[in-house]
Order: structure tokens, then C-alpha cells, then sequence
């Protein structure tokens, strides 16, 4: 199946991750584990039929350790998802509660022509407020953004109270416009974001 570009199926795939991340990601106590835990549930995350891979592939502790040097952990982001011909997502995930982390992490995604654009982050209370410095720092980072790219906050969470119940929030902007591919491979530019 051949992943559809157009800004209704980018924003048709970004709520399926967002629905999916929300009913499937684990609860974590610590930094390395929160991190594996993020990624494995973006590696379980499936859409339509779409034949997806991912990027940087997960240790395997059965292999032998004298080829492990081989395994190449994260190059550019901490997670790709795609198909043989598309990117469909990239992710950042930052654990850090530090607005200067999570900046230079969510830069990594502003640079990238990619459908979905995933962040997500975790350990903070002020998630309005975050989203809307994000926001801002994104149109002072570039003022061009492809049509219909979608750019999506995750804070994972567990309220303090009991620990059980998650609490996990999604903040989603989509550029507006319609994706304008004229050979499959090339974006078109706006500079209108709202």
C-alpha cells in the first residue's frame, strides 16, 4: 500500500498516533526506561496496512556482543518511522523538565521535511504554556513550513495522586494548505502558519 500524501491523510495518521500513544504507552520511573518505553510504542504503532520500519532498530540482547559495535543507535532524531518509498514521522523525546532541552530537541523536527513531526516529553504541569512557547519559537526558528506538516506535542504522564490513571495531553498544529508533491519526493513552501 502507498502511503497518500495529502494534508486530510496527515492529519488522519496523526490522530491515530495520538490515540494510539494515549492507550498504549507504559508507565516509567526512570530516564533510560522512559525513553525505551517511548520508542517501543512508537515501534508498535501501525496504520491502515501501511508496511512500516523504523529507525534506529532496538538492541537485540540475543545477539552476539562482538557484532553489537555494528547496531548504530540514534543519527538525527530518536525515532524515524517509514515506508520503502516515505518518511511518515519522525520523534524527539525528552525527559528533562528544561525548557532549553526540550527546545534544541524540538529544533531537530523544525529542519525536517516530514509529514508528522512528533515531541514528546514529560515531567511538566505547565503543558499550555509550553505548547504556546514551542509555537512561538517554531515561527522564530523558520518561516517556512511545508503545507499540511503536521507538528505534534506529547507530554506523557501519570498525576501524582495514585500513579495509575495516565494523564497524558496532545497539543497538534497542522500548516496550512494542501501538500503539493510534483514528483513525489518535493514539498512546496508557505510561510503562513497559524
Amino acid at each position: 500500500m502507498q502511503f497518500e500524501h495529502s494534508s486530510k491523510n496527515y492529519l488522519k495518521i496523526a490522530n491515530e498516533l495520538i490515540a494510539h500513544l494515549k492507550a498504549a504507552i507504559d508507565k516509567s520511573e526512570r530516564r533510560k526506561e522512559w525513553t525505551a518505553i517511548n520508542l517501543q510504542t512508537l515501534r508498535d504503532f501501525v496504520s491502515d496496512g501501511l508496511n512500516m520500519t523504523y529507525y534506529p532498530a532496538p538492541i537485540d540482547p540475543t545477539a552476539d556482543p562482538s557484532k553489537r559495535s555494528r547496531v548504530k543507535g540514534e543519527f538525527l532524531w530518536d525515532h524515524m518511522s517509514c515506508t520503502e518509498e516515505d518518511v511518515i514521522f519522525i520523534a524527539e523525546s525528552e525527559w528533562d523538565s528544561d525548557l532549553g532541552e526540550l527546545k534544541r530537541d524540538f529544533e531537530k523536527l523544525l529542519y525536517t521535511r516530514c509529514p508528522i513531526k512528533l515531541m514528546m516529553c514529560g515531567g511538566w504541569t505547565d503543558r499550555d504554556d509550553i505548547a504556546a512557547k514551542l509555537s512561538e519559537y517554531a515561527r522564530q526558528c523558520s518561516q517556512n513550513f511545508g503545507p499540511g506538516e503536521i507538528f505534534i506535542l506529547f507530554f506523557v504522564g501519570w498525576p501524582e495522586d495514585d500513579g495509575k490513571r495516565p494523564n497524558h495531553e496532545a497539543f497538534m498544529w497542522q500548516v496550512p494548505g494542501e501538500v503539493c508533491r510534483d514528483d513525489g519526493r518535493k514539498f512546496s513552501f508557505q510561510s503562513d502558519w497559524e
